[in-house]
């Protein structure tokens, strides 16, 4: 039975079908124009009340502009659906399920815009900690010790973590430990401390994993499971912890360096303070001496990197960077990765029309104010590279959908972030949902998602949801995915850019440069090229697609029919392009390449 708390936080859920309802409650009640235009079905009339600028700056004119045309607010759904009001000539519509509503933006206030404009200047919710162990009602248990170890082998990666945590409570309890991984990453170890030694977790399928664990729990004994959730989220349900006690846990991760210049990352930044933290990496890089074997090879050396400290809250992340002679190519017996950088030639490809969608789902409420500033700055961009009359819509969804502003580029103006911004994280991503309205929005040939990709609602299903992007062909050439926050799904992004509309796209890091990532949003794609390599049996990716300059692959083979010996690498590209790479190897250890070439 519900409590009266859950009780009375539903109703606040569902009353506050508009994301500014409880958020400015206040200050409408000490509007007059505002409760005159924002109480009803219909749209205010009045001035912008807000000084003009591009997005992302605040430059002001002594008189204040009427609101660009076409400009619709905030189109979630009202408690009771308005009735016999005609809908604005230029609100566009939306979702069949969705009611009209009034523009926030288009209230007479010029103080509530005033507001509205500044609110809020800093996070609303810090940074989510990558890695916790809580209890069954949510509250954290102390991190007392961090230990990884990281080794760094070409384009591979291994890390291992010894984590240790403190059950304050004077009682038995069961645990709930989540960590968010790099993208693609694959889990080879799960362990916990025992009074015998450390008790290593089995692969098994997962409803049978889940019978083990309940099987185990009620016997009392240690059971842990652990369970893939969205995107690159692993969690694992562990019991018992022992009162007043310590609970040691082990997880083992290896992870792909697809460039050589890509970092490596230890996620740190959001964790608590602990009283000790201890990193050691060793950084292989390739040397020139003889050959390691009687069959040839490289030898490699090895940098070790330390980090030690004491009762340190880590306010950023472990970055180190790969050594410049790190191999491109790692063999062990039959296995092989090699690195590739294409390097197509491509035309320059600027959009005609761009439409921005922005995931504002519960889960971007981390990191959302950084997001919408680092947005703003890449459409400050983009406007600059294709100028103001570049045909503009920004819209937002979660289980519904708002546009914020259509019209031109150059009209874009610091309120409309900020009218995103304080539409906030509420509900889940329904982006099946969503695509099938962007497939109706005509008068452009991009469109730019951009999300953590994490779906959560309506429909989830890879296949359903690339049906969804190719529904997007009879009004778009391409669709590029912005992938933003720390959990992440880069794997149904890059199937939903590729394969679907009559130009793929391509996955962007909103991490990067917002030079960067404008200079990919002009660039055309290179696709349908060939992968192969004399004499191996298996290759995979044995097609690329949606290649642009910058660009590297990791290629895996199985070289069981080639011979052994110390010859460099040999792969072909043929199709889109044309190219011969031939890459010299170094031995790794097995289990290393082993993992990520199962993975593959």
């Amino acid at each position: 039975m519900r409590s009266r708390l859950d009780v009375l936080a539903v109703v606040f859920r569902a009353r506050a079908a508009t994301p500014l309802a409880l958020t400015f409650a206040l200050c409408l009640a000490a509007c007059p124009a505002a409760k005159k235009g924002g109480a009803g079905g219909g749209t205010a009339k009045g001035s912008a009340g807000a000084a003009k600028g591009t997005a992302g700056a605040g430059t002001s004119n002594a008189k204040a502009p009427q609101p660009p045309k076409g400009k619709v607010g905030d189109q979630r759904p009202a408690a009771k659906a308005a009735t016999g009001v005609k809908t604005p000539k230029k609100t566009f519509a939306l979702a069949s399920k969705e009611t009209s509503r009034a523009s926030f933006l288009g209230v007479a206030s010029a103080r509530l815009r005033k507001i509205v404009s500044t609110f809020p200047k800093v996070e609303q919710r810090p940074v989510a900690a990558p890695l916790s162990l809580t209890t069954s009602d949510g509250t954290g248990l102390e991190l007392l010790y961090l230990s990884a170890k990281v080794v760094l082998e070409g384009p591979l990666a291994f890390t291992q973590l010894h984590l240790v945590f403190k059950n304050p409570r004077p009682r038995t309890i069961e645990g709930r430990f989540s960590i968010t991984l790099p993208p693609k990453a694959v889990v080879s170890r799960l362990a916990m401390r025992m009074p015998h030694g450390w008790m290593e977790a089995e692969v098994v399928e997962r409803q049978r994993a889940r019978r083990i664990y309940e099987d185990f729990l009620h016997r009392r004994q240690d059971p842990a499971l652990l369970e893939k959730k969205a995107g690159n989220q692993f969690r694992a349900r562990i019991f018992p912890i022992a009162a007043n006690s310590d609970k040691e846990i082990m997880i083992s991760f290896s992870q792909q360096l697809e460039g050589a210049k890509t970092p490596y990352r230890l996620p740190l930044k959001g964790l608590p303070k602990m009283q000790e933290l201890a990193i050691q990496a060793y950084l292989a890089q390739a040397t020139q001496t003889a050959a390691a074997t009687s069959l040839g090879g490289t030898t490699l050396t090895q940098k070790v990197v330390k980090v030690e400290k004491e009762n340190y809250k880590p306010d950023r992340d472990f970055v180190v960077q790969q050594p410049s002679g790190a191999p491109a190519a790692l063999r062990k017996g039959h296995l092989a990765v090699v690195r590739i950088a294409p390097k197509p030639k491509v035309a320059v490809a600027p959009p005609k029309g761009l439409l921005v969608l922005v995931d504002t789902s519960a889960s971007r409420a981390a990191g959302f104010a950084s997001m919408i500033e680092r947005l703003g700055v890449l459409l400050r961009t983009l406007r600059k590279n294709h100028g103001d009359a570049l045909p503009f819509q920004l819209s937002a969804f979660d289980q519904t959908i708002s546009t914020i502003y259509r019209g031109t580029l150059g009209e874009l103006r610091q309120e409309h972030l900020a009218a995103l911004l304080a539409r906030q994280t509420l509900g889940a991503s329904d982006l099946h949902g969503a695509l099938q309205w962007a497939s109706k929005v005509e008068g452009f040939d991009r469109l730019l998602l951009v999300s953590d990709v994490v779906v959560t609602a309506g429909e989830t299903d890879h296949g359903a949801l690339k049906k969804a992007a190719k529904g997007l062909e009879a009004n778009f050439k391409r669709m590029d995915v912005l992938v933003t926050g720390g959990i992440r799904d880069e794997v149904l992004a890059a199937k939903l850019v590729r394969g679907n509309l009559p130009l793929d796209g391509v996955v962007l890091d909103d991490r990067k440069p917002a030079e960067a990532l404008a200079a990919r949003i002009g660039k055309a794609t290179v696709s349908n090229i060939e992968v192969s390599i004399p004499g191996a049996k298996w290759v995979w990716p044995s097609r690329l697609d949606g290649v642009q300059p910058g660009d590297e692959v990791l290629v895996y083979a199985d070289l069981s029919a080639a011979p052994a010996d110390k010859a460099p690498i040999a792969v072909r590209l043929v199709g889109g392009i044309k190219a011969e790479f031939s890459v010299p190897w170094a031995t790794v250890k097995g289990p290393l390449l082993q993992r990520a070439w199962v993975a593959a």
